[in-house]
């Protein structure tokens, strides 16, 4: 496991993976102080590089919005989850499904959702086989 000081170096010199799990870290406040727009920015630089895992936590802050770090906007946050899920991201699967469902950010779109559900549970994701099972 590398430290905090390991994936800054890392993330400083543009590795995706480091971004991400550096803007994690900053994003929940573990081993180190909690700090959403630090979060959004490494998470930004690892969505830029096409890090399926970056976009989708971008898109999650979007959906819920951020206080003075980023406004609530479900079409973007739709839009990040697309970008996440069509690059095989079940978590964002579930989530772009969850949208469809709800219409959230988007006209809802039932068979879209279906859709989306049993591709992220094809890709492991408990949470789309468990609604699967409900819907």
């Amino acid at each position: 496991m590398k430290t905090i000081e390991e994936l800054k170096t890392l993330a400083s010199q543009g590795d995706a993976e480091s971004q991400c799990l550096l803007a994690t870290y900053y994003d929940l406040g573990e081993g180190i102080e909690q700090d959403s727009k630090k979060a959004l920015e490494w998470y930004e630089k690892a969505a830029d590089q096409n890090h399926a895992n970056a976009q989708g936590a971008i898109g999650s802050m979007y959906l819920h919005g951020r206080e003075g770090v980023i406004a609530k906007d479900e079409s973007k946050a739709f839009e990040w989850f697309k970008k996440a899920a069509e690059q095989g991201s079940a978590t964002s699967q579930f989530f772009l499904g969850m949208c469809y469902y709800a219409g959230t950010g988007i006209k809802a779109d039932q068979k879209q959702a279906i859709k989306w559900f049993k591709i992220a549970a094809d890709n492991g994701d408990e949470d789309a086989k468990e609604l699967l099972v409900k819907i």
